[in-house]
């Protein structure tokens, strides 16, 4: 049968769960949203927590949606709190609702407007909680292994910073027992052992890319929702398959930009903006990301590319 989510879905404003303090900590209430930052911080605010739950928080300009069953408070008002009228899972209609391929084209609220009579498929209560039974359990094993994810990241981290030597050194603390007395690393600049890049894209229809801090390369239509490149792409830079980009846009993790290697895509348009270089033979990128990663290019990079200097 098909079913409106309007008859299906019961809707509740967020007004009586907004936070009043922005400053999050690290414990308490969680605030949330229902882009894919999801958790935003935590209050220690003990009133207007949201404890009728488990819930749908639906952002009413994106259509992003989230499954809640925690309480928690919200940050903005341009949610809609979902819980089903009936003996519908709500679980199940979560999951059909992700299913749902809608284009937020317009800034406006659309759930009371569109997409609430959106009709679904709905089968009986009994094999709507089997569904969700075997969804569920599925995302139990994702989030442990989220979890182990997250340990081998920091352990990864770890091993960055012991395997390659810290800012201003030329040893590392780690070594492998072979190269034990093989003595200091030689310092030598970016421009000797990479090149620049600067071909154009002008006619060549290619997907456009940015820089994304902590990820690495993203397609614009992912980070901003739409091609940003309008009438700059003909300037645009190729960039191929294990060659570098350099973002100076800063961040909390990179204060001085960050440097990825392109491995999302065969190839891609970059913002001229970004400095783009490819290492020379005999020398491994892939080795060099690692100084990337630890931030170690810092203000010698800024330095050495506004300088000009045989980039």
């Amino acid at each position: 049968n098909l079913e409106e989510l309007s008859t299906l879905l019961d809707y509740e404003r967020p007004d009586n769960y907004i936070v009043k303090d922005t400053k999050y900590v690290t414990k308490g209430t969680p605030v949330l949203t229902a882009n894919k930052s999801f958790i935003l911080g935590y209050t220690q605010e003990t009133f207007g927590i949201c404890n009728d739950i488990p819930a749908i928080i639906f952002d009413d300009f994106t259509v992003d949606k989230k499954f809640v069953d925690f309480p928690f408070k919200v940050k903005s008002s341009a949610i809609k709190i979902l819980r089903p009228k009936g003996k519908d899972d709500l679980k199940f209609l979560f999951e059909l609702m992700s299913l749902i391929r809608f284009e937020a084209k317009e800034h406006k609220r659309y759930y009371i407007s569109d997409f609430q009579n959106l009709s679904v498929p709905i089968p009986k209560p009994t094999e709507q909680q089997k569904i969700a039974a075997c969804l569920s359990s599925l995302d139990e094993v994702i989030t442990a292994e989220s979890k182990k994810l997250e340990v081998l990241k920091e352990h990864k981290k770890g091993l960055l910073q012991n395997l390659f030597p810290q800012e201003g050194e030329t040893v590392p603390k780690l070594r492998f027992k072979e190269f034990i007395n093989d003595g200091e690393w030689e310092i030598m600049t970016l421009g000797e052992i990479a090149e620049r890049i600067k071909e154009k894209v002008n006619d060549k229809k290619l997907i456009t890319a940015s820089i994304s801090a902590g990820t690495g390369f993203v397609s614009q239509v992912e980070k901003f929702s739409r091609d940003i490149s309008g009438v700059q792409y003909k300037n645009y830079i190729v960039l191929r398959e294990g060659e570098f980009s350099y973002n100076k846009g800063n961040s909390k993790k990179f204060p001085q930009g960050c440097i990825y290697k392109l491995k999302e895509f065969k190839q891609v348009a970059v913002p001229n903006a970004f400095i783009s270089f490819r290492f020379k033979r005999n020398y491994v990128g892939d080795f060099y990301q690692g100084y990337f990663d630890n931030n170690y290019h810092g203000v010698q990079l800024v330095q050495f590319i506004t300088s000009g200097a045989r980039m």
